[in-house]
């Protein structure tokens, strides 16, 4: 029962939702993120989401940060969600584990700023 109920709760999300694997592959998506998208499920099924979402210059930055965090994570979630607000889109990033510290949270979004000690950020 639970399954069913859960199932229904994502398929009727207004929000753009998808499951990946740990490499990034579409393992499960609904029908908001196909109506996000613009392309039927049969056609994301399997597709690296980064690849998708991540522009390719800054896709090597990305996936090192990413299998990172998959690599810290004891048994926690991740979950991102895209919506679209007029003409921009709104990603939403919410987990289970510890977060994100409040030092690095303020300047998260800053361009060309890193968490790491002497590091460049983007500029790297």
């Amino acid at each position: 029962m639970k399954a069913e109920l859960l199932q229904a709760i994502v398929d009727a999300a207004k929000d753009a939702i998808f499951m990946i694997d740990v490499d990034g592959n579409v393992s499960y998506l609904n029908g908001a993120a196909e109506e996000m998208f613009g392309y039927p499920r049969g056609e994301l099924m399997g597709e690296n989401l980064h690849r998708m979402l991540v522009p390719e210059r800054y896709h090597p930055a990305h996936m090192k940060g990413f299998r990172e965090t998959c690599a810290r994570a004891k048994g926690g979630g991740l979950w991102v969600s895209v919506e679209r607000v007029g003409g921009e889109a709104v990603v939403r990033v919410r987990d289970s584990g510890e977060g994100i510290p409040d030092a690095v949270m303020e300047n998260m979004f800053t361009p060309f700023n890193t968490s790491k000690p002497g590091g460049l950020g983007l500029a790297s």
